[in-house]
């Protein structure tokens, strides 16, 4: 048993009845770093010997084969009338490819899907929520493995999840980090993420749109997919979102009325599905960490703080029940204050002569 460098990372590479066992231990390959690497080499190898002395071991598919099986079954079956689910989860086995790799499904470990946190929390600065929704993913792919025998047992239940609370809260984007992404972003993600900013609709609405859900002479902007009524709605457009509409529609003329906004140049006759990368990079270079989600949960915010009561946000948002709104809307301290400075104006004037 030993650890070798491999790019920036030691990796442990381990011999067990004339097989050799190897993945990163997520630690930086530095002499400081050595001795843990070492000790999770031997964890490692602890888990191995576990998982032989269970049985005869699971057929071996290497990751890639097996996740590409995986998606299309999301796709085609599992969330076949639910097509922003579908998405989600090929998102998060994109940077999964990237870490596993051609590794044999049944060779993951809980440990080393615990690196697999560590490498999205540090190369990515993902969230809680997003570290959340890959193990979610993770989690519904070994259950398919199983079924499949390409795994013995889901390893994902040893391990540890953020929590429901911490992945809940949402992020409300300062006005000095709006100015710096803006200033990172480009093309096409500048739009949808402006739109987002500036109407509240979910970034999937925002790809989506048509030349003919767009009525510059009433500002308004119509959402005509969604899985409740209440997601089916109209916008009406501030002057700002209506300039950039106007001018992806000139951009997209040659499309025909019925062409997409955000058309995928990769793929002819479609529309752009996610700005993922994009995205990232736009967070790298501005010096900010958040997702493209979170303009929706500021735009609601804001919203909020301006005074629109609860019911007209809800509609606004294509929320059918105001449970959710607890989820979108988190006024800032000032505005607390703000309130409270109100409520003693009108009910309690005596109160401002006590010194």
């Amino acid at each position: 048993m030993g650890i070798i460098k491999r790019g920036r990372y030691w990796h442990f590479r381990i011999w067990i009845n004339g097989r050799e066992y190897t993945g990163s231990t997520g630690l930086a390959a530095t002499e400081r770093n050595r001795t843990a690497a070492l000790r999770i080499a031997e964890q490692r190898r602890q888990e191995i010997l576990e998982r032989l002395m269970r049985g005869p071991e699971p057929e071996t598919v290497p990751f890639s084969d097996a996740a590409a099986l995986f998606l299309e079954w999301c796709r085609e079956v599992h969330y076949r009338g639910r097509p922003a689910t579908a998405r989600r989860i090929e998102t998060s086995f994109a940077s999964m490819l990237h870490f596993f790799g051609a590794k044999p499904v049944r060779e993951i470990t809980a440990g080393e899907i615990e690196d697999f946190k560590t490498w999205r929390a540090r190369e990515h600065l993902v969230r809680d929520v997003t570290i959340r929704h890959d193990l979610h993913a993770l989690s519904l792919f070994f259950k398919y493995a199983i079924k499949h025998g390409w795994a013995a047992r889901n390893p994902v239940a040893d391990v540890a999840k953020p929590s429901d609370r911490d992945s809940v809260v949402q992020y409300v984007i300062s006005a000095a980090e709006e100015e710096a992404y803006f200033s990172a972003a480009r093309g096409a993600l500048y739009d949808v993420a402006k739109l987002i900013l500036l109407t509240g609709a979910r970034p999937e609405e925002i790809l989506s749109l048509r030349r003919s859900d767009i009525d510059l002479g009433k500002g308004t902007l119509q959402i005509r997919g969604g899985k409740t009524r209440a997601a089916r709605r109209t916008l009406h457009l501030v002057a700002e979102a209506t300039a950039i509409l106007e001018r992806r529609m000139a951009e997209t003329a040659p499309g025909g009325p019925d062409g997409w906004l955000f058309p995928s140049a990769r793929r002819p006759g479609e529309h752009i599905t996610k700005l993922n990368a994009q995205h990232d990079e736009a967070c790298r270079r501005a010096g900010v960490s958040f997702r493209l989600y979170d303009l929706r949960h500021t735009f609601a915010t804001r919203l909020a703080e301006s005074g629109c009561d609860i019911n007209t946000l809800a509609a606004i948002l294509g929320h059918s029940g105001l449970r959710m709104l607890t989820r979108y809307v988190h006024p800032t301290e000032q505005h607390r204050a703000e309130a409270m400075r109100r409520l003693e104006e009108r009910y309690r004037p005596s109160l401002r002569r006590v010194k």
